[in-house]
């Protein structure tokens, strides 16, 4: 599907003058940069034929919208209050792997760690903690095609928990040198886990073109954080559409 990459807020700048700059007939698929937003989408009101063009395309059953969310956590208030049509029949939907639920976790016990002392005997139960958690997320980690980034991680972790348990139970000598290095290993895995929100773009389009595939005649509006747009464009990962449709991305996190 030819995508065409607007400028930074161009969606929100429409006018009923300039829509027709957009096409004849209107894309049937947009992606934006928006999904951190609380509700996104609110650029469609911006525009009042814009609006009005959604509008009617909820009316005939012929608008889906896809949120930066695990699919078990959508409700109708993961849109404004003008997508609640949507809620019924479904069409709503959730793009976000269930993997980073697990992500999250490691995440924040990294930033609680790098934020520490490293004094075995203050930090021992969670380095112990995030160690099982790394070994716990190493075993879900073909969900998103086994990273090289992360490969060597669950190992070097051992290393430092056994260091930690070490010295904090058996006794063993503190060498400051490797608590330096432990906390660069928290911080290099908690920014190799965040650099994988956008390397992981081909699976989250994966999720987001089954649904395409399922309502192929519809108009879908898909956000995600701007992200998402920047790094690693997710549009080149959403390409089976329709023969002869156009879709537009607006990397605009407003």
């Amino acid at each position: 599907m030819p995508w065409q990459n607007l400028a930074n807020g161009t969606l929100w700048g429409l006018t009923d003058a300039t829509l027709g700059t957009l096409g004849n007939p209107l894309p049937r698929f947009f992606i934006t940069g928006d999904g951190h937003r609380n509700p996104p989408f609110r650029w469609v009101a911006a525009c009042p034929s814009l609006k009005l063009h959604i509008q009617n395309l909820m009316l005939q059953d012929l608008l889906c919208v896809h949120v930066e969310q695990n699919p078990e956590d959508v409700t109708e208030k993961s849109v404004p209050d003008f997508f609640l049509p949507l809620a019924n029949p479904r069409r709503i939907f959730g793009w976000e792997l269930s993997i980073y639920k697990d992500l999250m976790p490691v995440m924040t016990q990294c930033m609680d760690l790098a934020a520490s002392s490293l004094v075995p005997s203050a930090v021992v139960a969670d380095v112990v903690s995030l160690d099982k958690d790394i070994v716990r997320l190493k075993g879900l980690l073909w969900q998103i095609g086994n990273p090289v980034v992360l490969q060597n991680v669950p190992g070097q972790s051992l290393t430092f928990r056994q260091y930690y348990e070490g010295v904090a139970h058996k006794g063993q000598a503190r060498v400051p040198a490797t608590e330096q290095q432990y906390g660069q290993f928290v911080l290099n895995l908690y920014n190799a886990l965040m650099g994988l929100r956008t390397d992981v773009n081909p699976y989250i389009g994966l999720n987001i073109q089954k649904i395409i595939n399922q309502y192929p005649n519809h108009t879908h509006l898909i956000t995600c954080g701007d992200a998402h747009i920047t790094q690693n464009n997710l549009s080149q990962y959403v390409t089976t559409t329709p023969v002869g449709a156009a879709g537009v991305v607006d990397p605009s996190n407003r």
